[in-house]
C-alpha cells in the first residue's frame, strides 16, 4: 500500500463535520446524537448516520463506533430506514438537502 488516499475520500466530510452540521441545523448538542431509545426516532442522529454512510466513505463498522453502535448491521438498518423515510416525506427530504448544502459549503472552505 503506497499511502495514497483517493481524492473523493480525502475531500469527503468527516464524521465530526457531519455531527457539527447536524447539531447546528437542529440546534442541539453532540450528546443528543448519542441518545438512542428503543421505539423512539432520533431524527438528528439517524440523519447523521445516514449522511456519514453516504458521504464519508467510511465502513459501516467505523460509523457504528462513532455513534456507539456495537453492530454494523444497526448502521445499515438505520440507513435503509432513513432512505425509506426520505422517499416518503418531502419535508424530511428538504431537511436532508439543506444539511447536504451545509456540508458542501463547509467542505468548499477547506
Amino acid at each position: 500500500m503506497n499511502g495514497e488516499i483517493p481524492e473523493s475520500r480525502r475531500l469527503a466530510p468527516t464524521i465530526a463535520d457531519i455531527k457539527d452540521a447536524v447539531c447546528q441545523f437542529y440546534k442541539i448538542n453532540k450528546k443528543d446524537l448519542e441518545l438512542s431509545k428503543r421505539g423512539q426516532v432520533n431524527e438528528p442522529r439517524n440523519l447523521s448516520i445516514y449522511l456519514a454512510r453516504k458521504h464519508s466513505g467510511l465502513k459501516l463498522a467505523e460509523i457504528g463506533i462513532e455513534f456507539g453502535l456495537e453492530k454494523y448491521s444497526s448502521v445499515s438498518s438505520i440507513v435503509m430506514r432513513t432512505e425509506q423515510m426520505i422517499s416518503q416525506d418531502k419535508k424530511l427530504k428538504k431537511r436532508v438537502e439543506k444539511l447536504r448544502s451545509i456540508l458542501n459549503k463547509s467542505q468548499a472552505k477547506i
